[in-house]
Protein backbone atom coordinates (compact mmCIF):
# COMPACT_ATOMS: atom_id res chain seq x y z
CA UNK A 1 0.00 0.00 0.00
CA UNK A 2 1.12 3.53 -0.69
CA UNK A 3 1.42 5.97 2.24
CA UNK A 4 -1.41 8.10 0.82
CA UNK A 5 -3.85 5.21 0.80
CA UNK A 6 -2.86 4.25 4.36
CA UNK A 7 -3.51 7.81 5.53
CA UNK A 8 -6.81 7.89 3.63
CA UNK A 9 -7.95 4.62 5.20
CA UNK A 10 -6.95 5.80 8.67
CA UNK A 11 -8.78 9.10 8.19
CA UNK A 12 -11.91 7.28 7.03
CA UNK A 13 -11.83 5.07 10.13
CA UNK A 14 -11.43 8.13 12.38
CA UNK A 15 -14.37 9.87 10.67
CA UNK A 16 -16.53 6.76 11.00
CA UNK A 17 -15.72 6.21 14.68
CA UNK A 18 -16.21 9.90 15.42
CA UNK A 19 -19.65 9.91 13.83
CA UNK A 20 -20.56 6.77 15.79
CA UNK A 21 -19.57 8.44 19.06
CA UNK A 22 -21.62 11.54 18.20
CA UNK A 23 -24.63 9.33 17.49
CA UNK A 24 -24.10 7.54 20.81
CA UNK A 25 -24.00 10.85 22.68
CA UNK A 26 -27.17 12.06 20.96
CA UNK A 27 -28.97 8.82 21.76
CA UNK A 28 -27.92 8.98 25.42
CA UNK A 29 -28.96 12.62 25.89
CA UNK A 30 -32.42 12.32 24.32
CA UNK A 31 -35.26 10.35 25.82
CA UNK A 32 -36.16 7.28 23.72
CA UNK A 33 -39.82 8.29 23.39
CA UNK A 34 -38.99 11.76 22.09
CA UNK A 35 -39.93 12.24 18.41
CA UNK A 36 -36.76 14.29 17.96
CA UNK A 37 -34.72 11.34 19.18
CA UNK A 38 -36.46 9.04 16.73
CA UNK A 39 -35.87 11.39 13.79
CA UNK A 40 -32.26 11.99 14.81
CA UNK A 41 -31.63 8.28 15.19
CA UNK A 42 -33.17 7.52 11.80
CA UNK A 43 -31.30 10.30 9.98
CA UNK A 44 -27.96 9.52 11.62
CA UNK A 45 -28.33 5.82 10.91
CA UNK A 46 -29.12 6.51 7.26
CA UNK A 47 -26.20 8.94 7.00
CA UNK A 48 -23.78 6.44 8.51
CA UNK A 49 -25.06 3.75 6.17
CA UNK A 50 -24.58 6.05 3.16
CA UNK A 51 -21.03 6.91 4.27
CA UNK A 52 -20.26 3.24 4.81
CA UNK A 53 -21.57 2.36 1.35
CA UNK A 54 -19.62 5.12 -0.43
CA UNK A 55 -16.24 5.71 1.26
CA UNK A 56 -14.89 7.15 -1.99
CA UNK A 57 -17.19 10.16 -1.57
CA UNK A 58 -15.72 10.89 1.85
CA UNK A 59 -12.11 10.55 0.75
CA UNK A 60 -11.79 10.73 -3.03
CA UNK A 61 -8.61 9.51 -4.70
Amino acid sequence: MQPASIIRTFAWIVIFLGSLSVVALIRRNLTPRSPVAHVTRTVSTQALYAVYQTPSLVLPD
